[in-house]
């Protein structure tokens, strides 16, 4: 086959044999160097690494940095090593599909070797670290390294309400303690940019602070009082500010409440008749606390304003402070 080819070239060409040959021999180590790709990654889900060794030698238990374009994007630990593959833990920053591995430097501060030139045993530290448990990695530290774009669960919170009601020149402050509970979801738009809508039950209460019995209200022989439940729908925007060691937020946004069941309003400032949907207008702050990389505990509060509902000759604000707490899931 190189005699043919020798005396193909040497028709098109007027070159000595030596030289053919010598071009020969160059164009076969260009094709076995463009063929030789190293170790290299093959998949990744969520912190786990599936690695293709190509010949190389790699290491359980040992530590390698992921390359792409010369720079180093994380840190991977190998666990187990098999038929040319390899399974790895990620430590560090994260990984894609066809970065190569080059192995980290032990401490002692030798230099780093490339992994397809690496025979040197796993020293004792190393040994000892496999036998811990890998790290886990953060979900919420780049959306890179982790599936989950979407979770969800369940809230139960404590709500307070304060509403003051203006009756001609009489003013009643009403205060009142009640519960509130229901479900969200969460979007992730972004590596630090969350939507979620929340969606359940909640309820105005409250009745006068001085417990008078006046004008103020339907009748002189009753304190002022407001109950109105609502089923509740909302949406508002996430910002995280951290995401290590848990995903805190802050956030707005507003929902729509429709009411229902049974009213009561002991108060000349609003009349029953005309309750209707409202909307709510949320601030929000709180933090996402992973319990692992399935499941994780929302906590936050909000201030949510009311806007106000005026009657002929009287008028009524109200806002409330919340507290939720809950459990989710990441899908």
């Amino acid at each position: 086959m190189i005699h043919l080819i020798q005396k193909y070239l040497s028709k098109i060409f007027i070159l000595k044999p030596t030289k053919i040959r010598f071009l020969i021999l160059l164009v076969s180590l260009m094709g076995l160097s463009l063929s030789s790709h190293g170790a290299r990654v093959s998949k990744v889900k969520a912190s786990k690494v599936l690695i293709l060794s190509d010949g190389d030698s790699l290491e359980v238990g040992a530590l390698y940095y992921l390359i792409t374009s010369g720079k180093k994007k994380g840190i991977v630990k190998l666990h187990k090593v098999q038929n040319g593959k390899a399974l790895g833990q990620l430590l560090k920053g994260y990984a894609e599909p066809g970065w190569s591995l080059r192995k980290r430097p032990s401490k002692s501060g030798s230099s780093s070797v490339a992994t397809s030139r690496s025979r040197t045993r796993p020293t004792k530290t190393s040994r000892n670290n496999y036998s811990k448990k890998p790290m886990d990695v953060n979900p919420y530290k780049s959306k890179k390294t982790r599936e989950h774009k979407m979770s969800g669960g369940l809230w139960f919170g404590a709500d307070y309400t304060i509403s003051k009601t203006d009756v001609g020149t009489t003013t009643s402050n009403m205060s009142g303690l009640d519960y509130s509970f229901g479900a969200i979801f969460d979007y992730q738009v972004s590596e630090r940019f969350w939507l979620r809508l929340h969606g359940g039950s909640l309820a105005l209460t409250a009745e006068d602070e001085d417990g008078e019995k006046n004008l103020k209200c339907a009748t002189q022989t009753q304190k002022c009082q407001i109950y109105i439940p609502y089923y509740h729908f909302g949406l508002y925007g996430r910002y995280s500010l951290s995401v290590e060691p848990a995903n805190i937020w802050i956030g707005g946004g507003a929902s729509m409440n429709l009411p229902y069941g049974e009213f009561k309003t002991k108060t000349n400032a609003i009349q029953t008749a005309k309750i209707q949907s409202i909307v709510m207008f949320h601030g929000a702050a709180g933090v996402d606390v992973p319990m692992n990389e399935k499941f994780y505990f929302p906590v936050w509060a909000e201030y949510v304003f009311v806007p106000g509902n005026s009657q002929p000759g009287s008028s009524i604000s109200t806002s409330m402070m919340r507290g939720n707490i809950g459990v989710g899931m990441y899908f």
